[in-house]
């Protein structure tokens, strides 16, 4: 049986909560093997183009996680495109030198038989690098 669109509104919810939680595996396993994600280049932490789950945690997981405390990514919105699912929402979480930010981000979330095949962060780079300078 075919997913719907709202299954794949829920897939990538469930990636979300997921990684709030600290349950990467579970994120991990919610992606195609040959998952395509996307960071924007004009990010000196995460930019690049990664093409397995692993290249992800690798590259931006756990980057994330060690340069900032409380990271936190909140979805606020989840626009039901059918195989492509936008989120728009914040990041939010304390720098190491302890200055609070909030950064808005819209992903754009490929969804093929239940495996996330690509995923699309837009972000603001400007602010973005003065959230590790704070």
């Amino acid at each position: 049986m075919a997913a719907t669109a709202t299954d794949n509104v829920e897939l990538v919810r469930g990636i979300y909560d997921a990684f709030n939680q600290g349950d990467l595996d579970t994120v991990l396993t919610g992606m195609a093997d040959d998952v395509i994600w996307v960071e924007p280049e004009g990010d000196p932490l995460f930019g690049g183009t990664y093409r397995t789950p692993d290249d992800v945690r690798t590259h931006v997981f756990l980057p994330a996680i060690e340069e900032y405390d409380d990271f936190t990514v909140t979805p606020e919105r989840f626009i039901d495109g059918g195989d492509t699912v936008v989120v728009e929402g914040m990041f939010t979480g304390t720098s190491k030198a302890g200055t609070p930010f909030k950064l808005p981000f819209a992903h754009v979330c490929d969804v093929q038989d239940g495996k996330l095949t690509r995923f699309t962060n837009y972000e603001d780079t400007a602010l973005s690098q003065q959230t590790r300078e704070a």
